[in-house]
This record gives structure tokens, sequence and C-alpha cells, in this order.
């Protein structure tokens, strides 16, 4: 696999090392995803600052998801707004604002460090009201909150309480919404870091109001196996990976390391026994440092994808078996790339692929609805970048090229197909 900025091998005895030593319960499965696609905005890498942590959500109403980021920019904690321009399943990004609430852009502490100065920002209807407000996590363990006025402006509300007190983690905030006890009631998971020793935990505030009036009981740590949850820099997520309706925590690290506390309990109690990694192409997914992931899913193919950033302030969508083809595989597809000349395109398309070796591929061009497009058999391509243009008619929609070396497959980034 190619990851970008650190080498797998020097990560995976030292991740193991790390869940051993913080008493957490290794497991030896996995669960694996496609390759990392980096974002783009417009024609460049999405660069949001530092410490990147993103959520997805249809923030102007026109039924694509928009991506809000949370991150240290220019000094201060801010959240942007990423507009979605694409199409379902495909979603194509061209600038960025800065949200604001009171008419001026939201400005979080970052208590003068670049490594804690993020911000977490996560969607909730905390009020009832039918319109999504933002709470969004902070470098000094508050939990902000912002809501969504009927113009649609946000309005800068007081600090997350619990029993009357102001909620403050140790530091650095990433507060999910989740109903964690399944009464109908979302419930606060919170990720911090504990300052200065270079751990974390994570801790639950069980939400003991009613609908539109929330209120929240005393914290519980979260623990898996015999022991509360020990990790730098954690920002946890919750979601359902391995389809048994249980979710599992899904969370990166300070080392930026993807992994998930498995649930074997029952709905309303879950339970932790074990720790797995995230595998992207059969090995632990493992960016630079300071990690965030958002489980989502990206492509609308009914599986579950992965949205990853790190310190560098840039984010990548690993897909969960987008071609509906097979599971990942990396021999003989290693050190190749395919990718659209340009994207979005018009009527046809024309891909490059690069490769180290000599092969004789097919190439098949599927919608994201799983619909067969086009077939193209170019011949043997030799070493290096090959031009390939597929020049049937495509109609306009989101497409994605699957490059077949006898069975082994390689997958692009999906392609916007725009009319002619």
């Amino acid at each position: 696999m190619r990851m970008p900025d650190r080498m797998v091998s020097e990560g995976i005895a030292a991740a193991f090392l790390l869940l051993l030593l913080s008493g957490i319960p290794v497991h030896a499965s996995t669960i694996d995803f496609g390759p990392p696609i980096q974002i783009m905005v417009g024609s460049e890498p999405l660069d949001a600052g530092h410490v990147i942590t993103c959520t997805m959500t249809d923030w102007d109403g026109d039924g694509l998801e928009d991506l809000l980021v949370g991150s240290l920019a220019e000094d201060t904690g801010k959240v942007s707004l990423y507009l979605n321009s694409g199409v379902p399943g495909a979603p194509l990004f061209t600038g960025f604002s800065y949200l604001q609430a009171d008419g001026i852009d939201i400005q979080l502490p970052t208590d003068d460090c670049p490594v804690s100065g993020a911000t977490s920002p996560r969607m909730v209807d905390w009020n009832g009201d039918g319109r999504e407000d933002i709470i969004v996590g902070d470098a000094l363990g508050y939990i902000n909150l912002f809501l969504r006025l009927s113009d649609g402006s946000l309005a800068d509300m007081p600090h997350i309480e619990a029993g009357g007190v102001v909620i403050q983690v140790d530091q650095v905030s990433s507060p999910f919404i989740t109903d964690w006890n399944e009464d109908g009631l979302f419930d606060l998971l919170i990720g911090s870091s504990l300052q200065g020793t270079g751990e974390g935990t994570m801790v639950v505030y069980i939400n003991v109001g009613s609908p539109g009036f929330p209120e929240f009981d005393k914290m519980t740590y979260v623990v898996s196996g015999p022991y509360p949850f020990n990790e730098s820099l954690v920002k946890p997520v919750m979601a359902d990976l391995t389809g048994d309706s249980l979710p599992e925590v899904v969370y990166a690290n300070g080392y930026a390391e993807f992994l998930y506390l498995h649930n074997t309990g029952d709905p309303g109690w879950p339970q932790f026994p074990y720790c797995d990694t995230l595998t992207s192409e059969g090995e632990p997914i493992n960016l630079s440092y300071y990690g965030s992931v958002c489980v989502l899913d990206w492509n609308i193919d009914g599986t579950p994808d992965l949205l990853i950033g790190d310190f560098t302030g840039q984010l990548w969508i690993c897909l969960g078996d987008p071609t509906g083809i097979g599971p990942w595989s990396s021999d003989p597809c290693a050190g190749m790339l395919l990718e659209p000349v340009t994207n979005p395109a018009t009527g046809s398309l024309e891909l490059v692929v690069t490769t180290i070796g000599v092969i004789d591929p097919t190439v098949s061009i599927y919608s994201l609805a799983g619909r067969l497009a086009a077939v193209l058999e170019p011949g043997v391509l030799l070493p290096g970048e090959s031009s390939l243009t597929i020049d049937a008619v495509l109609p306009p929609g989101a497409y994605i090229a699957v490059l077949d070396i006898e069975g082994e497959v390689l997958a692009s980034a999906p392609v916007v197909i725009l009319p002619r």
C-alpha cells in the first residue's frame, strides 16, 4: 500500500507495543479498506491548516453531503465549510469558507499549542427544532454549542454542562454524538488528552433529559477489557463496521494509527473486550501524526468508508470495497496507479495508468450503482505511464474505473462525467 509520510513497517511493532503497555487487549482480526485517495479542492489537495477533524452534513439543503473541517488555522481553532458541488456518490469541492457565529468567524482557544489547537465539530439537532446544530471540542477540553437559527446562521451558546457543571475534559476534547444506551436520546462520547502525559481517555455522558432538552449525568470512563481506555489524543466515532448491528468505537490517536474497539455486548450495553487495527490493502492504516477519522458512506454503495486526516491538515478517503468485485489486493497491482486525466470530465473518459512492470489488463468502467458502462482491452502496457481513452459516450454521473489483471483489481477515484 502506498501510505503518505510514514512507512508502516516502523509503525506496526510500535502500535502493538503501545496497545499492550496501555492494557488494551489486542485481537488479531482486522477490517480492510481500499487505498487512501487524497481529497482535492479544485486541482489541489485539501489543506485546512493543522490537526484536522472532519464530519459531513447537508449544510445547504441541496441533497449533497458537505464537508465540515475543524483545524488549527490562522493561529486559532476554526471550522471550515466545503460545499459539495458534485453529484450523489461523488463529492466535489472547489473552495471553502469559515463558519461564523453571531456574525464573526468561530474562533476557539488553541492553548498555545499547534498539536492541541484543532477544533472537533459534530452535528446534532440539539434542541429538537428540526435544524442541525454544531457542537465543537476545543484545546481547553470544553464542548462548545452553536445553535442553527431559522435563517441558517449560527448562535454561540454557553458551554455544555453535566449536572450543572461545565464539562471540561483534561485537554483537547473530541466529542461524538451517539445513543450509547439506545434509549432514544443522544449521549456524548468524548475523547481527550491527559495534559503533559502523552496519554488520553474516552468518557461517556448519558443524556437523562428529554427530546429537545438534553441533560447529562455524571461522567463514565470507556473500558476496554478490564481497564479504562488509555491512548494519546484519541478522536473517537461510533459506527457498525462488522454488520452485526452493534456499533464499534472507531478512533485515531496521536500516532495517526486507526483502530477500533470491537463491540461484543448487547444493544444499549456495549462491551469492548479487545482492540483491532483498521487496514488498507492488508496493512495497518497509518499517516504522519495526530490522526482523525470519520466513518461514512462516501460513494453511496452501502458499505462504510473511512475519511481520515492528520497533522498535515489534509484528508484521504479509504473506500470499503467500492466496486463490489472483491477484496483489495496489492499483488500484482503493487506500485501501480490508475488516475483520471481530468476530473470532472465531459463525455469521454481519459485515464493514465502508471506501472512498474509489463501488464496486459482489462479496464472496466462502472457507475456507482454497479452498472457496467464500458470495457477497454488496451493490450500490453509497458512500464511507466500509459494513456487510455474510453471512447464510449458516458451519460452524466459518477463512475469508477477498474483495472483487472488476471483477477487482481485496482480502482480509480470516483470520476464525475458532466453533460456535453
